[in-house]
């Protein structure tokens, strides 16, 4: 029943791992369009924002959401 049990692991472990690299390759796409709607705002309201610095707060919190939930996911497979 181990051995049962660590080939489930496993291949929770490897899909996790493919989810996170696909929603770290999403993060830049994601922000980007989070990035150009806050654009697209400010000159509806006649205000300026600085789009790299809006890209890369964006980023890192997509980034940062995507590691928590690998890790939350892990911890679930960690349990099992």
């Amino acid at each position: 029943m181990k051995l049962f049990s660590a080939g489930l692991k496993f291949i929770g472990r490897t899909i996790n791992d493919a989810k996170l690299t696909r929603d770290l390759n999403k993060a830049k796409d994601k922000s980007f369009n989070q990035t150009k709607k806050d654009i697209a705002e400010a000159r509806k309201k006649g205000k300026y924002i600085n789009g790299r610095k809006r890209y890369r707060e964006n980023y890192r919190n997509n980034v940062r959401a995507a590691n928590s939930r690998h890790n939350n996911r892990d911890k679930f497979i960690s349990d099992l």
